[in-house]
């Protein structure tokens, strides 16, 4: 017998597939969300993508750089947040040695090619990155309160004076070009008799400032920069080989490409401006 569906009957059944309509839309939509919540986990946002990298990169550099790597160092952090300059100052021979016998070093600048050398020799620079940036004068100096008004070098061996200040030559690259220029001249024992040798340039140029000494042998840069000196000749350019500050990344960097990066940075106009404020000059 075939069941006829009564009005009541009929209006159950359009309910039943009303509601079950509305609780797939409701299930789709739920879905949905829960798949763009788990997209938004999965990437992150812009502003994330856009954070800084927190790098640190470590700079061992010659004494005779300090006023202006520190100077460079504000520039090239306020460039690139999130990157920082933890930088090293001694005399290059020292510094050499303590990359040699492991120091954590990204960045090295020399006052002398002889340290980036002997760092070559032992397979411990990135070679490709080596490059001469900068070059320098040697000059005499003595205390702002003297009456000398200028002393040429070839005069010392004769000048009656009780102390010179040198850099060490075994490790001071200043004293070592100091120590050439004596030597092209004539004059090396007899200014030796009275040298008091220092641990680096600045030191140097420390006993000149207080009147520990009564002449110095610094670079140029360092008389630039002082208030408490004056220049009292150049020595001769052609009794000393010329005057090159190579800068190199070191092997063992744990950040190599950072490091490449700062060492392209300080070839930039505006950093070797910075460098020429304060008496150097660009060597490329």
């Amino acid at each position: 017998m075939k069941k006829i569906m009564t009005p009541s009957s009929k209006v159950s059944f359009r309910t039943l597939i009303t509601l079950m309509l509305v609780t797939l839309w409701i299930l789709s939509g739920c879905q949905s969300k829960a798949t763009a919540a788990n997209d938004t986990s999965a990437e992150p946002t812009s502003d994330l993508k856009n954070t800084p990298e927190s790098v640190t990169l470590t700079v061992s550099a010659a004494a005779s750089l300090n006023e202006a790597l520190t100077e460079i160092k504000s520039l090239y952090e306020t460039q690139y947040p999130g990157k920082k300059l933890l930088l090293n100052f001694a005399s290059s021979g020292s510094l050499e040695q303590q990359i040699e016998q492991g120091a954590e070093v990204d960045v090295f600048l020399s006052a002398s090619p002889k340290y980036t050398n002997l760092l070559k020799d032992k397979g411990l620079i990135l070679e490709d990155t080596l490059i001469d940036l900068l070059k320098n004068e040697i000059v005499l100096v003595t205390n702002v309160n003297s009456p000398l008004a200028d002393l040429k070098f070839e005069a010392l061996g004769s000048a009656d004076y009780d102390k010179i200040g040198i850099g060490e030559p075994s490790s001071v690259p200043a004293g070592q070009y100091g120590a050439e220029i004596l030597t092209t001249l004539g004059i090396k024992d007899d200014v030796y008799t009275k040298a008091v040798f220092a641990k680096d340039v600045k030191e140097v140029l420390t006993w000149v400032e207080t009147d520990n000494v009564d002449f110095g042998i610094v670079y140029s840069t360092d008389a630039v920069n002082s208030k408490n000196v004056k220049v009292l000749s150049a020595a001769p350019t052609d009794s000393h080989k010329a005057i090159l500050y190579p800068a190199v990344v070191i092997k063992e960097s744990k950040q190599p490409d950072e490091a490449t990066h700062f060492l392209n940075f300080l070839s930039e106009e505006d950093t070797m401006a910075i460098f020429i404020k304060y008496g150097f000059l660009s060597a490329q």
